[in-house]
């Protein structure tokens, strides 16, 4: 009977039916010790302050089994990517690994189980940096592989430890130096994501507060080498698109929402094999998008317009 032990980590703001979503899968996995971190609300939006603290008081009651309590809440408001960051820091600061899930990533019940086998499995092989839930494109990786290895990071329900955090910095202190460094072009295979990529990482750093904090882990990631696990299966369904998000807006055509539980025991691997081809059209599929919304938000569009249409290329042609 499977039991969960590494500590989980739940970080919410202003959406209670979703995050009450993602608790119910967690608390149906009673993990022994539970950090709850909250961002503060923020006092331009009307009502906000009485839906966050509700929701922090409707989760802690909710927590009906023997279990540790931690809380990280902000009295004001960090923004999306620093309560991120912060409350990540806050949980290594006691702890060596942890299960990591926002309010929109409703993980299946292998997916605990994966995580915290990986975890092990991996915990001391520094070449590894994160185990995610989310396979969000449509790939098989083989009928001899339960799980692989990308150098894609993805965050949308994810476990790392705190070695691996150790090599994130918010404040990117070293972008510029080390932005051009050859490894990008080894491990972006496609000229125009890597350009999309690099404006990302430069945006990020003009603009505070951040807007995101997953893409400073993937840039230090990169630098150092590291892989990072995909199950064989989607464990995790994000359901946090639509207008009230701050990177989601929109559920993306590539994306791979359904879910298929794992069967354990996992067939463990001998050696670390860089799964090349889930890379290559993880670019593809993710970053041609983002290249498009990039030339439509040039040309001053609703992102929604299709590039097909005859508004697109009217306007393009105006330009």
């Amino acid at each position: 009977m499977f039991k969960l032990t590494v500590p989980v980590l739940l970080i919410t703001f202003n959406r209670p039916d979703s995050a009450k979503a993602v608790f119910d899968r967690v608390r149906r996995q009673r993990p022994t010790k539970l950090y709850l971190a909250s961002d503060g609300p923020r006092d331009s939006v009307p009502g906000e302050r009485e839906v966050v603290y509700s929701l922090r008081e409707d989760l802690e009651k909710a927590v009906d089994w023997d279990c540790e309590v931690i809380k990280i809440y902000s009295d004001k408001n960090l923004s999306c990517a620093k309560r991120v960051a912060t409350a990540i820091d806050e949980v290594f600061a006691h702890e060596n690994e942890a299960i990591i899930l926002e309010d929109d990533c409703v993980a299946n019940d292998s997916f605990f189980e994966f995580c915290q086998e990986m975890l092990v499995r991996y915990r001391n092989d520094e070449r590894v940096l994160s185990i995610s839930g989310s396979k969000v494109i449509d790939y098989d990786p083989g009928p001899d592989k339960d799980y692989f290895f990308s150098k894609v990071f993805w965050c949308w329900g994810w476990a790392t430890w705190k070695r691996a955090w150790e090599i994130f910095d918010y404040d990117l202190k070293d972008y510029e130096q080390r932005k051009n460094d050859p490894v990008f072009d080894e491990v972006i295979f496609e000229k125009d994501a890597n350009w999309i990529l690099k404006e990302n990482f430069d945006k990020l750093l003009q603009t505070e507060p951040r807007y995101a904090w997953d893409y400073i882990f993937y840039f230090y990631s990169i630098l150092n080498g590291g892989y990072h696990i995909f199950p064989k299966y989607n464990l995790v369904t994000n359901i946090g698109f639509g207008g009230d998000c701050t990177n989601t807006t929109k559920k993306p055509k590539w994306y791979v929402e359904e879910t298929r539980e794992m069967t354990f025991p996992i067939r463990l691997q001998d050696d670390i094999e860089w799964e090349r081809e889930y890379d290559r059209q993880s670019f593809i599929k993710t970053k041609q998008q983002g290249i498009i919304v990039h030339i439509k938000r040039f040309l001053g569009m609703d992102t929604d317009v299709s590039v097909f249409s005859k508004e697109f290329w009217q306007r393009r042609k105006g330009k």
